[in-house]
């Protein structure tokens, strides 16, 4: 049974127990406690820029995570494809109101570094984007998939991935609609993306 754990030091949500170990799933408030709120700004940056971020305000230009996509459902707009922008949209009409962000997954592919099984990060790259393409179309939502390689610049963590879904269903003619409950409930959201992820990769031919 999915369980709430506390808000670790450094993440910017509370991680919701599974049945896979490779994989973590948790919703990003606006508010938590006396932190200051954040935005969807806040959750994106974070992540595009792992390291040398740009100050407030300025373009996201060259983020310096090993790769990045937006992924969208057919009812969006092209202009939302710039993650800038999505985050800019997400806020509109709802300002400071607004309390949940993004479902936040985190693939990780010990399979990278595990020379006895072999998966090379550009697998492990097309199998996230892939799974972000399943999301969006059975939610009807965005997804910015986005692949981090710690070892390579600022850290020992191995390969993996995130993918950020701001939890509201994208329209043709309105943007941003209703709230996506499935995410923001945490057992019904970890149980779907348990579910969702077994069988991406299975279908894909990575099962395990």
């Amino acid at each position: 049974m999915a369980a709430q754990m506390k808000i670790p030091p450094g993440l910017d949500y509370a991680p919701i127990s599974g049945t896979n170990p490779n994989l973590s799933y948790g919703v990003v408030e606006a508010a938590n406690g006396d932190e200051p709120r954040r935005t969807l700004s806040d959750v994106l940056v974070r992540r595009l820029f792992p390291t040398e971020r740009p100050g407030a305000g300025l373009p996201w230009e060259n983020p310096t995570c090993e790769a990045w996509d937006v992924v969208l459902p057919r009812e969006a707009c092209d202009g939302l494809r710039d993650p800038q922008v999505l985050s800019l949209a997400y806020h509109l009409r709802a300002g400071e109101k607004i309390q949940h962000l993004a479902a936040v997954v985190t693939l990780r592919f010990p399979e990278v570094e595990d020379p006895a099984v072999r998966m090379h990060l550009h697998e492990a790259w097309e199998l996230s984007r892939g799974f972000a393409f399943r999301l969006t179309r059975k939610l009807e939502v965005a997804s910015v998939v986005i692949l981090h390689v710690p070892a390579r610049s600022w850290g020992a963590n191995g390969a993996h991935a995130h993918l950020v879904m701001p939890v509201r269903r994208i329209g043709s003619m309105v943007g941003f609609s209703t709230f996506v409950k499935q995410l923001i409930n945490p057992a019904e959201g970890r149980k779907l993306i348990d579910a969702e992820w077994s069988a991406h990769r299975e279908g894909a031919g990575y099962a395990g």
